[in-house]
């Protein structure tokens, strides 16, 4: 993650985890800790694109939600009794109120039922936010290239928002593909 973000080689090895390791595991031989939920109200919600569907979310409760540009948040979503999980990444920069950017995929249940029939003022579960895709301290950069394809701008597009509005002098080079100019989100 970081390695290429700041122009280094990744190491050629790379160490894995012990088999049956988690993320969510806490101390040495304990059991796993179950990663802690928070409750949020879609807010508003902005068609990007036929397939993709941005929703505004407000913490309910427990404070400011502390995100850094470039993380993801894990819904947990319950479609005809059954909870599924499913990471999105923060579209929008760190505040009280974050975005996420959900492009439906063919067959995708999870991913349909948010674009096609979530509401405003529909709530919401979710853990995290989670991840490490983020920029390193501002004072280290000052070109930044970054690189993505389809619904992959969504953590890219939050980065851009975020570095530009704490630090005007970062210039960034964005490379974007999609599959055509109707697909293009934001």
């Amino acid at each position: 993650g970081h390695y290429l973000l700041r122009g280094h080689r990744a190491p050629s090895l790379v160490p894995r985890p012990a088999p049956g390791w988690s993320r969510y595991d806490s101390a040495e031989g304990a059991a796993p800790a179950a990663p802690t939920t928070r409750t949020f109200e879609v807010v508003r919600t902005v068609r990007e694109t036929a397939d993709a569907r941005t929703l505004e979310l407000r913490v309910l409760g427990g404070g400011p939600l502390a995100v850094q540009a470039g993380q993801f948040l894990t819904l947990h979503v319950e479609i005809d009794g059954v909870e599924h999980r499913r990471a999105y990444s923060v579209s929008s920069s760190s505040s009280d109120r974050v975005c996420i950017t959900v492009k439906r995929i063919e067959g995708g249940r999870v991913s349909s039922h948010l674009v096609e029939r979530l509401v405003e003022g529909a709530r919401l579960e979710a853990h995290g936010p989670s991840g490490s895709f983020v920029l390193p301290d501002a004072a280290s950069r000052r070109h930044v290239v970054l690189v993505a394809g389809g619904s992959g701008i969504t953590p890219i597009a939050s980065i851009l928002r975020d570095t530009l509005a704490r630090d005007g002098r970062t210039r960034f080079t964005l490379v974007y593909g999609n599959r055509s100019e109707a697909d293009v989100i934001f």
